[in-house]
This record gives C-alpha cells, structure tokens and sequence, in this order.
C-alpha cells in the first residue's frame, strides 16, 4: 500500500494509528517504522510513538542497543543503520515494514535490504 501526503499532514500520526490498530488486534506483534534521516527517527520516537508509548513500547534503534531492544513492539530506525544490521535480524522479525521519506535514499544496496524482509514474507504465502 502507498500513501502519498503532502508535508506537514501527519503522515507520521496517520502511521502511528495503523500500528495501533493492528497491534491491539493481535495482527501485527512487532513493527519497523524506517526513517532517512536521525530529525526523522527522533520526530517519529518522541511525537509519533510517545503517543501509544503507554500501552506499546518502541524503541530507536542503533547498532549499539538493537539486541537489548528485541522486545520493544515498534522500532523506529535509520535506513543508514537498518542497512548495517539488517542481516542480524531474522527474516521474519517484523510483521510490518513502514518506510517513511526514504524514496530519497534507495539504493541497490538498500533495496537488497528490503528484499531480506520481502522474500522471507513471501515464502510464507
């Protein structure tokens, strides 16, 4: 599914209510929300996903702390970090991928990292 808005319209909120949505009805247990940019990341943690943060817990993601926070419901991450530890994670680790503004930053090497989700995803339908 695309979603295009314009600047400013509360893609990020409208994001953040899916996850809600889908968390609570048990159809989604664990969800990345990328980002391109550490403004984006910190945006998406602090006025994002501060306001289900009661009920699920999420977590930004780094190389330094994506072990300790394996167990948080939605993480929010860097495309610059994803692409260094995305072969650390299982295949089938998320249950949805969002991918907010990183249409400026794909790459075939980042394209490959949306494939190790992609294929994992499809074998299993």
């Amino acid at each position: 599914m695309l979603i295009h808005m314009a600047t400013g319209l509360g893609k990020t909120r409208t994001a953040v209510a899916l996850v809600k949505s889908l968390l609570e009805s048990g159809m989604c247990k664990r969800i990345l929300f990328v980002v391109d940019r550490r403004m984006l990341a910190k945006q998406a943690k602090d006025d994002g996903f501060s306001l289900i943060s009661a009920i699920y817990s999420s977590s930004w993601i780094s190389t330094s702390n994506f072990r300790t926070s394996r167990h948080a419901s939605a993480h929010v991450v860097v495309i610059d970090t994803l692409e260094i530890i995305h072969s650390d994670l299982p295949a089938s680790f998320y249950d949805l991928i969002i991918v907010d503004e990183c249409h400026r930053g794909i790459n075939v090497n980042r394209k490959l990292v949306f494939d190790h989700f992609l294929y994992s995803y499809l074998r299993f339908y």
